[in-house]
């Protein structure tokens, strides 16, 4: 059964560094990656496409959701990379 969990995180948060260190991860993992802010959304298959998006953006807040059926063990790492950034993180679940 997919299930789908979300990550609130600051956008200003990823540098360079951490959106390659996201892109790995997501290459890596089971779940699909997307990244959502207001009315944009990136689903994180190429890193050039991660990159765009990223730099077009404002500093805002920006969701993570991550869909599938490892979701939930995807979303605890997910949460250790993004922790290493020392960004605060605000999670979501929805079953």
């Amino acid at each position: 059964m997919k299930t789908i969990f979300s990550l609130k995180v600051s956008s200003h948060r990823f540098g360079l560094s951490n959106l390659i260190e996201l892109y790995k991860f997501c290459q890596s993992c089971s779940s699909s990656i997307y990244i959502y802010v207001k009315d944009k959304s990136c689903k994180v298959e190429h890193l050039p496409s991660l990159v765009s998006f990223m730099i077009s953006l404002e500093y805002r807040d920006l969701m993570i959701v991550v869909e599938g059926e490892n979701s939930l063990e995807d979303k605890g790492l997910l949460e250790e990379l993004i922790k290493k950034s020392n960004d605060p993180i605000k999670a979501r679940g929805l079953h």
